[in-house]
């Protein structure tokens, strides 16, 4: 019957595909896990820092019902709600997640090849497939803590979703799964928002000259999408006493990437301490400075950055286009710009990320060139070609690191791999000019690829190198940890006095106290620490730090005499006393601490000793005014004790 002879007609095919899926899901599968116990083992993989310790946090806060979990999210909310439930079932720890990432990773491979093949055939479904499962920044995103994973896994699920219902019968419950999907993508990554027109629109792709139907389709997922929504919306506003969306962070995160003097990118404010647990509490208290209100709430504060954001675009409209063309390259350039664990230095640490060589050097070329110039996909293709451009737009009005365009990835593998499939049947067709016209598309956009060296000379790694040398030390294998200890060492040190010299007391303050934690006998380390601190308006820890400093060491006498004029500022006077004369000890000519020590006898009324120690220091060093100055006030008290003296 022609029935039956249908069914057997789609068995190859579907044989075909089951065999292409099984292929294509245990080599990413293999690949994951090789890399996984790899980077297990490593201090960078089994430990919790950065971002990864915010999520961390929020998640034991949502289990336990205190702290963030109480207060308006500050990141967008659903990764923490899953490792919360991660933890509940399987307990706190980075295996459970990574096992299910890596699944989600194999998931996303396979989802990649079916929209790759739903639109351009299986040879192209193949390669995207395999393309997928050999990402490097895939399988490296698969086995850290955070969001990331999820971006991909949703924007192939949404992608394989839009593709399959616009080639299909469109029925009302597709829009709604489509809907409720992209919800989930927006209460996982805020940015999958300017997914929305594609979403509301692509019905109209398939309405059949029927627009009311395209209508209807239009607002079931939409409403589906606020359906998702809704509920994150009515507790941050309710806990928040005001309207406040998935977080109250937007503005901060679109002040860092339009305002003056950023390069759009990785660099952050430079009141913002290195640390993502205290970027809210950072930014907040800017906010309130700045205004002059202490009550300042944190969603004010979000209003206030985003104000002073277009403040800068207003006054400074061609600086902007200058700065979103910049931020434009940056999403297009091969370069993997970490703002967490840096993909580059991993691949070093553990060789077995080269498992997985493909990366955006061939992927975005390709998949530009699909997205401008369209590699035959039909109708269908049309919201991928989109969501690739709104993906951009909404990474680029805000900063760009490698894994904030993640979420197109699967999009470029699957218009490359099509675009790819163009060039060969155009050739084979004999439409020989357009087949080049099209590779020579492809060029021009990997000379926009890997043209620009947008950072010469890499990433500073010394926040990597720390991990990895405190890691190793807890481990006992301090051979191990030698060579990441001396190299942040150096960086440590050399980074806080630059941020001490340009005035970044908060910045160098963090910098010199990592620092301490790998070589706390570092010459120099509690000496300018304790600069920074004096300046940041910490006596106390400051002398602390000056104390710590060894005195027989090139910064000794330095310490000790600042020291002393922190105890003489407290009226500790016996103290001081005691950190002049061991100083004195050390180095009996420094003219500096002669001017604190002759300070330290005019307060004790030694007025001859006084005017003995500022000749000396003004003799070592002639250009001293305010020693000068000290002398004629000691001259003219010991006058006036003469004068007395004499009536």
């Amino acid at each position: 019957s022609p029935d039956t002879r249908r069914d057997d007609e789609g068995r190859p095919e579907l044989r075909a595909t089951l065999t292409d899926v099984t292929l294509i899901g245990l080599l990413a599968l293999l690949v994951r896990v090789v890399f996984a116990l790899a980077f297990s083992r490593t201090p960078i993989g089994s430990l919790v820092y950065l971002d990864a310790e915010t999520y961390d946090r929020l998640a034991l806060a949502l289990m336990e019902r205190t702290g963030p979990a109480l207060e308006p999210f500050f990141v967008e909310p659903l990764y923490a709600y899953v490792l919360a439930a991660i933890y509940g079932v399987f307990g706190r720890g980075l295996l459970p997640v990574r096992i299910l990432q890596i699944l989600g990773g194999v998931a996303a491979a396979i989802l990649v090849y079916l929209v790759a093949r739903r639109l351009y055939g299986r040879w192209a479904g193949q390669v995207a497939g395999g393309v997928a499962a050999l990402y490097g920044p895939f399988v490296f995103y698969d086995s850290m803590l955070l969001k990331t994973s999820g971006e991909v896994l949703m924007a192939a699920l949404l992608s394989w979703l839009l593709v399959r219902t616009l080639q299909g019968r469109s029925r009302w419950i597709e829009w709604v799964t489509i809907g409720l999907v992209l919800g989930l993508a927006v209460m996982l990554k805020a940015n999958f928002l300017v997914l929305a027109p594609v979403v509301l629109g692509a019905p109209f792709l398939v309405a059949g000259g029927n627009p009311r139907r395209a209508l209807a389709h239009s607002v079931t997922a939409g409403v589906a999408l606020g359906l998702v929504l809704l509920p994150i919306l009515v507790r941050n506003t309710v806990l928040a006493g005001e309207p406040t969306f998935l977080t109250n962070n937007a503005g901060m995160n679109f002040y860092q990437g339009n305002r003056e003097g950023t390069d759009g990118g990785l660099d952050i404010p430079e009141f913002i301490r290195t640390d993502p647990t205290r970027e809210q509490a950072d930014s907040v208290a800017e906010a309130r400075r700045r205004i002059g209100d202490p009550e300042l709430s944190a969603a004010d504060a979000s209003s206030f950055w985003f104000a002073e954001s277009l403040r800068f675009i207003r006054d400074q409209p061609g600086g902007w286009l200058r700065l979103m063309l910049r931020k434009t390259l940056l999403f297009w350039n091969d370069y993997e710009a970490a703002d967490n664990l840096s993909f580059h230095y991993t691949r070093d640490v553990v060789p077995w990320l080269w498992l997985a060589p493909l990366g955006f050097w061939l992927v975005a070329p390709l998949g530009l060139a699909g997205t401008l110039a369209g590699a035959g996909g039909g109708r269908a293709e049309w919201p991928l070609r989109a969501a690739v451009l709104l993906l951009t737009l909404g990474t680029v009005l805000f900063h760009v690191a490698d894994r904030y365009r993640l979420a197109a990835v699967p999009v470029l593998i699957v218009l490359g791999a099509g675009f790819v499939r163009r060039i060969g049947e155009r050739w084979r067709r004999g439409r020989r000019r357009a087949a080049v016209a099209a590779v020579g598309l492809a060029l021009g956009a990997a000379l926009l690829v890997m043209g620009p060296d947008l950072y010469p000379g890499g990433q500073d790694m010394a926040t990597y190198d720390r991990i990895m040398a405190l890691g190793y030390a807890r481990q006992g294998d301090e051979a191990r940890a030698a060579p990441y200890r001396e190299r942040a060492v150096a960086a440590y040190y050399r980074q806080g006095l630059a941020l001490l010299d340009r005035g970044q007391d908060d910045r160098a303050e963090i910098n010199l106290l990592q620092l301490a934690q790998l070589e706390p006998d570092q010459p120099g380390l509690w000496y300018h620490l304790g600069i920074a601190e004096e300046r940041l308006g910490q006596p106390a820890r400051a002398a602390s730090s000056f104390a710590r400093e060894n005195p027989d060491g090139p910064y000794g006498v330095s310490a000790l005499t600042r020291l002393a004029r922190l105890h003489l500022r407290a009226g500790r006077l016996e103290a001081a006393e005691q950190a002049l004369l061991r100083g004195r000890e050390v180095d009996p000519r420094n003219p500096a601490l002669l001017v604190v020590l002759g300070d330290l006898r005019a307060l004790q009324e030694r007025f001859d000793e006084a005017l003995d120690h500022f000749e000396a220091a003004l003799e070592l060093d002639p250009g001293a005014e305010p020693v000068t100055r000290r002398i004629e006030a000691a001259r003219a008290r010991l006058e006036s004790a003469g004068g007395a003296e004499g009536r």
